[in-house]
């Protein structure tokens, strides 16, 4: 995937497909996806196999989800998104969304619980540390992000994945994400 170019709609489409097959999200879609979508995310179906329909589904379902509508108009402001290897370093200057109050991801890897269930910290805990993390889905990551009230890269969708990388602590290795195809993650 590195590299590849899609477009805002195809991302917003990846994004819903990833979350039907989310131990923390899924639940939040069983009234606007109905079931072989989440059969073929649950068996591990890739993206590039759905239909034309099913990608239309996701969209629609991503687009009508409440807890998405306020997170979706900063992907629509990007025509496209670009594959990138972001570094540990990148991904500690990004912050949270603000289900995650807008806190920095270095003081949420650093943060210690006990955390909601539906925290992605209490899902990290979960995961045993002997297993290796392996990227399937990039994240999605807004490098100029401003909203009036906060400026900084945002690590808009990924914030488990991202834990779980920074967990691993392979310097060496990057995380990916997508990113706007005009922009570039500051030094």
């Amino acid at each position: 995937m590195l590299g590849q170019t899609i477009s805002n709609r195809v991302l917003e489409e990846r994004w819903a497909y990833a979350e039907l097959s989310s131990s923390r999200f899924s639940h939040t879609y069983r009234a606007l996806v109905f079931g072989e979508l989440f059969v073929s995310a649950g068996n591990g179906v890739p993206f590039e196999d759905l239909t034309e329909s099913d990608r239309r589904t996701l969209s629609a379902a991503i687009e009508a989800h409440p807890g998405r509508r306020g997170l979706l108009p900063a992907i629509w402001e990007h025509p496209t998104f670009t594959c990138r290897p972001l570094s540990r370093d990148d991904l500690l200057r990004t912050l949270c969304v603000p289900g995650l109050d807008w806190d920095p991801l270095a003081k949420l890897a650093s943060m210690q619980g006990p955390f909601a269930d539906s925290h992605p910290r209490s899902a990290l805990a979960k995961i045993p540390t002997s297993l290796s993390f392996v990227q399937a889905e990039p994240g999605i990551v807004l490098p100029d992000f401003d909203d009036g009230e906060h400026r900084a890269p945002l690590l808009l969708e990924g914030t488990l994945r991202a834990l779980w990388f920074l967990r691993q602590n392979e310097p060496e290795t990057a995380f990916l994400a997508w990113l706007p195809s005009t922009a570039q993650m500051a030094a």
